[in-house]
């Protein structure tokens, strides 16, 4: 007696990414839900917004204030920029929020075809391959973010406000709030914020950055399927009606993929080309920090963490973009033209 196969779920690959998009007010709910439901979903974003606005103000005006302190300054941008361009990222899927449904759906589409029980074991298995990849970096990416926004939400009870500070009270993320500065209650309140709203941007930015690279590695594993399907188009022998109608089916695959493909450019190709011009820029201003702050062991470990999080960061965007080159180009070649 053969027990019943159990396939891997498609939200067990998306596991983080998901809890991200939950997070954020902009994982999708099926269209056929009661109207408030999309209200509800529009005040979720909105309130997204307004928590991630609250610390960019503050931040901008710390850096307005302090100008010409090149150390504040620095120190500042190291966080105000990230918190810009997570707001910049939101902004373009929920602009984009049609486009960006639909590429979820293709992927939820595609998974549960790879993975019926009559399907091809080997096109699951690159799936599942491609799968992991994506979830692992996601996972590694999440704890490398989690641990480099903790270290900044104790630096200032770690560090303390030192004599050389041109703050008042120190906060996890430079900030100027006019209320903070001799009550140690409204010190207290803008403190336990800057936690909530740095916990909402780093979970932003790990799900957003890494969603990226989830949805490529899934159309490079269509791509390699589609590959495989064609190498075995005649294996066995079928007649030349049978392999005229596989052909066009595998065109219509095809097809799909290239719409599938265009629809992640839309969403991501402006998103992308803004985090890696920032990220360079991140990484210039953190290795100005990492000089000053060689005397300091905890703010030493703490940017060499951020320096290896905007690393990885650019590592993400590109190592997707490598891959896809590489299913569209070299593995076509071992294909037999006969």
């Amino acid at each position: 007696m053969t027990g019943k196969v159990i396939l891997p779920k498609f939200d067990n690959y998306i596991l983080l990414n998901k809890f991200g998009l939950r997070l954020l007010g902009l994982w999708p709910i099926p269209e056929d839900s009661a109207k408030w439901k999309f209200t509800l979903k529009k005040l979720h974003v909105s309130l997204v917004y307004v928590l991630l606005l609250s610390l960019l103000v503050p931040q901008l005006l710390d850096l307005y204030i302090l100008w010409g302190d090149v150390d504040a300054n620095v120190e500042n941008l190291c966080t105000s920029l990230t918190t810009f361009t997570v707001l910049a990222k939101l902004t373009n899927i929920v602009a984009s929020r049609g486009v960006f449904q639909k590429s979820l759906a293709t992927m939820k589409e595609n998974w549960d075809t790879i993975m019926r029980h009559d399907n091809c074991p080997e096109e699951r298995e690159i799936l599942l391959k491609m799968s992991k990849v994506g979830f692992v970096f996601t996972r590694n990416y999440c704890i490398i973010m989690y641990i480099t926004a903790g270290m900044y939400f104790l630096r200032p009870l770690v560090v303390g406000s030192g004599t050389k500070s041109p703050h008042v009270k120190e906060y996890p993320f430079c900030a100027w709030y006019y209320y903070d500065q001799f009550s140690n209650l409204t010190y207290g309140i803008f403190y336990f914020s800057q936690v909530i709203i740095g916990f909402f941007c780093g979970t932003g930015n790990f799900t957003l950055d890494s969603l990226c690279l989830v949805m490529v590695y899934h159309a490079c594993a269509q791509l390699r399927i589609l590959q495989k399907q064609i190498s075995q188009l005649t294996n066995d022998g079928s007649d030349d009606i049978l392999i005229v109608e596989r052909v066009r089916q595998l065109v219509k695959l095809h097809k799909k993929n290239i719409e599938n493909a265009r629809n992640l450019e839309a969403v991501f190709s402006g998103a992308s080309a803004q985090q890696l011009l920032v990220s360079c820029v991140i990484i210039c201003v953190i290795g100005l920090k990492l000089i000053v702050s060689l005397n300091d062991a905890f703010q030493l470990i703490m940017y060499v963490a951020y320096m290896q999080l905007v690393i990885f960061q650019i590592y993400l965007y590109c190592s997707p973009g490598d891959e896809l080159i590489n299913q569209y180009t070299g593995n076509w070649d071992a294909l037999s033209s006969r």
